[in-house]
């Protein structure tokens, strides 16, 4: 059975505290929104990438600018109001560290670049780290629409969303060379009980639109790692806080070193969507961290229309808690299996994979280890040499309308030595599907578009 391994811990002095000033005054707060927690039991419409729940381009009076020679910046010590925006200073500069930057859930505070692209070199613990703040967005305006507004090259984690920080937006930033994870969010354990689990839930984070690449650790890396069985400290085995609501989507992730996207201890409303992978898990630092996208330890929720492709390891692997649902998703050369899944803990529910294609798989399929849910497996294209589904430790899974062929010709998809998947009228993929609750295809095509559902990602 896969484990993981011990995560790289790291910690910071702080360079200096400079002492800044507003130009607005704080208002009351205003009531945060209650949070909403469901996962579907049904799929949402995959057309929808986010785009129509994305925040707008942020316009107004700045409120501060942050200049680059700042090393520290303190919200404590401004007077911010909701809605608020604060720049960065265009051009280069070297490691940031926000504090106590707090917006609310109807305003939140906007941090972006401005006059141009902010680039952040760090050459050792992180390029932006964010400690205590809440309800605010981090975003990256480009002025040629080709490149990310801020870039942070370098550090041993690119992005760090730490210290109790929350309600989070990320998008537009390329995240690049770094020594560990590209981007980070989550709290560690600690004796400090605030932190842990019923102490603290970390919540709403949105990441989407983002490039993160050539990192030697995760590309996003949401969650402590070991969610059951915690981690042993002076004090005790203390488990890790909970995340609530967690959407990560539209993003670009290549040349990581272990997995692309990793998300664990996310409880409720975990999305992983329209994500881009390619060359993952090239350096892992430990046995079984090279895989290309992973629900981890304690997560529930949907992945569905990621690409992913070529890596040492599984390309998709679900170490969750039940109650999930994989479909619409390419994954190619893959060096192990298309998917492995597992139990961590007290799993319960369904694990379903649905319209999936897996191509080249170099071991099979899908091989499940997770005897404690109901594995439903409909609909998927599955072309390797190895085996189409494994079970062991007494896992058994629900096969239906799946097409196993051993060659990429038999599969009738329309190019694949051009990186085109998709089917030919005469593949035998065409029509031979179940209606699985799965409405549109991975080019966003309706399903059914024929007599019938067509099996694997594509419609005919």
């Amino acid at each position: 059975m896969l484990t993981k391994g011990a995560k790289f811990l790291m910690s910071t002095t702080l360079l200096s505290t400079l002492v800044i000033f507003s130009q607005c005054k704080k208002e009351d707060d205003v009531m945060p929104q209650s949070e909403t927690s469901t996962v579907m039991d049904t799929p949402a419409s995959e057309t929808d990438k986010g785009t129509s729940t994305d925040s707008p381009t942020p316009t107004g009076r700045i409120a501060y600018v942050i200049k680059a020679t700042e090393q520290v910046v303190d919200g404590a010590k401004l007077d911010l109001e909701p809605g608020c925006i604060i720049t960065l200073e265009a051009g280069t500069r070297g490691p940031l560290l926000i504090k106590n930057i707090k917006g609310t859930a109807n305003a939140p505070i906007t941090i972006k670049n401005d006059g141009g692209v902010c680039t952040i070199k760090a050459t050792s613990a992180y390029g932006l780290k964010t400690d205590g703040c809440e309800y605010f967005r981090l975003t990256g305006v480009s002025s040629s629409g080709q490149e990310k507004g801020i870039v942070v090259d370098g550090g041993q984690i690119g992005i760090t969303f730490d210290r109790f920080s929350s309600d989070v937006e990320l998008d537009n930033v390329e995240v690049k060379n770094c020594g560990f994870a590209g981007v980070m969010a989550k709290t560690d354990p600690s004796c400090e009980l605030a932190a842990n689990y019923s102490g603290f839930v970390m919540k709403n984070l949105k990441f989407h639109d983002n490039n993160i690449h050539d990192v030697k650790g995760e590309g996003f890396y949401v969650g402590n790692s070991f969610f059951f069985e915690g981690r042993d400290l002076d004090c005790g085995k203390i488990k890790p806080h909970e995340i609530h609501n967690v959407d990560i989507y539209s993003n670009s992730i290549y040349n990581s070193g272990c997995e692309a996207i990793q998300a664990g201890c996310v409880t409720q409303g975990l999305k992983i969507h329209h994500n881009k992978v390619e060359n993952f898990g090239i350096s892992p630092f430990a046995d079984a961290q090279d895989n290309g996208v992973q629900i981890g330890e304690g997560s529930s929720g949907e992945m569905y229309m990621n690409t992913v492709m070529n890596g040492p390891g599984n390309g998709i692997i679900v170490l969750g808690q039940g109650n999930t649902k994989v479909y619409n998703n390419l994954v190619v050369n893959p060096g192990t299996h298309g998917a492995f899944i597992d139990n961590r803990g007290q799993a319960s529910g369904d694990v379903a994979f649905v319209n999936n294609t897996f191509v080249n798989v170099k071991e099979g399929g899908i091989k499940s280890y997770n005897e404690l849910v109901n594995n439903k497996f409909y609909n998927n294209i599955i072309v390797g040499s190895g085996e189409a589904f494994a079970y062991s430790n007494g896992a058994t899974g629900d096969e239906q309308n799946n097409l196993t062929v051993a060659t990429i010709e038999e599969a009738g998809f329309e190019n694949a030595n051009a990186g085109n998947y998709k089917l030919t009228a005469t593949s035998p993929a065409v029509d031979k599907g179940m209606e699985a609750g799965v409405i549109s295809d991975l080019a966003n095509k309706a399903r059914p578009s024929g007599n019938a559902t067509d099996i694997g990602a594509y419609e005919f």
